[in-house]
């Protein structure tokens, strides 16, 4: 059975950015109901400390919040390529400084 985590992202001080960390804790409260290979994360505000424990796994779900220009409460859903990882203009914001 392949390796699968869920890793929530954000900084729940600071308001809608929180949502990642909020919904590990819900998912976490719902844990039973869960498959066992998934495994929950709370990345917090994430960082180089991730990439290690990253390795380990055959897909990586992460949710974080941005403004991506949409009415709040919207979603989006990203596929990291190759080609991603190649682009020479990256947005940073607090959280991801040291991830990337």
């Amino acid at each position: 059975m392949s390796s699968f985590a869920v890793i929530g992202l954000g900084n729940t001080l600071r308001g809608d950015d929180g949502i990642g960390i909020i919904l590990i804790e819900k998912l976490a409260e719902e844990r039973k109901k869960l498959p066992e290979n998934v495994e929950l994360i709370d990345g917090g505000t994430g960082g180089f400390n991730l990439i290690h424990s990253l390795s380990k796994f055959e897909k990586i779900l992460i949710i974080d919040a941005l403004d991506f220009h949409a009415s709040p409460g919207s979603y989006k859903f990203f596929k990291l390529t190759e080609e991603h990882l190649k682009t020479k203009s990256v947005h940073i914001d607090s959280h991801e400084r040291d991830f990337l």
